[in-house]
């Protein structure tokens, strides 16, 4: 295929993907509501508090299905605390993003953000209260790619080496799974990782990304996986050597 192709179906994919997110999933998330409410704690005191104290308007948050849980926060919030990065790769942002923005200027990192969806970009932007400067928000579409193994992979039109200083920490909750996937983001991400790197995954429970993980263990024999029993649904990984 030569690249003026391959450039029109990168855009048709990315098309694609927006529209259903834009007009299908909104449709499944407000079904999908009530469960989560019966299911999904909301922002306790405690929390409410402490995102309060770093300057944020909680009720301006949203934790619909297509978040990461309050609960989720609070652990991510102590792991960023108890160790503050200096640069931090998001994958997929959302209400998590005002939230490391906040950090961000608190404890002097910054951030890098990747989203594919205008819509949730605007929301991310008009939410951003504290920290904002500290955040670069890459809107970009999907580009085809090859893992090592030959198969294809979708991942963000982007090289993530232009960008100046490695990544310590790394925080993946996109792109859908169910209609990009996420097998592609260590082989992405490697290249650019600090040496004293920590990477997060949402969703770690579910079938497509365990299918990513047990991948990953396969293409990267040293990495290691950390389910905390803190916080069920997330998974803490680190590549010890390739």
């Amino acid at each position: 295929m030569n690249s003026n192709n391959s450039i029109a179906r990168d855009r048709l994919f990315t098309h694609f993907v927006n529209m259903i997110q834009q007009h299908v999933t909104p449709w499944g998330v407000r079904w999908r509501m009530s469960r989560r409410a019966r299911i999904v704690a909301p922002p306790s005191t405690e929390l409410r508090t402490r995102l309060t104290e770093l300057g944020l308007d909680v009720d301006r948050l949203w934790w619909g299905p297509m978040t990461l849980h309050p609960r989720k926060i609070e652990y991510l919030m102590r792991e960023i605390e108890s160790q503050p990065p200096r640069h931090l790769l998001e994958v997929g942002s959302g209400s998590s993003t005002p939230v490391l923005a906040a950090l961000a200027r608190r404890y002097d990192f910054q951030v890098v953000s990747l989203e594919n969806h205008a819509g949730s970009a605007s929301y991310v932007r008009e939410s951003m209260r504290q920290g904002a400067e500290r955040v670069d928000l890459v809107v970009t579409g999907f580009r085809r790619r090859r893992d090592s193994d030959g198969k294809p992979y979708w991942w963000y039109d982007i090289e993530l080496s232009r960008f100046s200083q490695p990544f310590d920490m790394i925080l993946i909750d996109g792109p859908m799974g169910s209609l990009v996937g996420r097998g592609g983001a260590l082989r992405e991400i490697e290249p650019v990782l600090a040496p004293d790197h920590r990477i997060y995954i949402d969703d770690a429970n579910r079938d497509h990304e365990k299918k990513c993980i047990a991948h990953w263990q396969r293409q990267f024999r040293g990495l290691n996986v950390e389910l905390p029993a803190e916080c069920r649904g997330i998974a803490k990984l680190r590549i010890l050597h390739t």
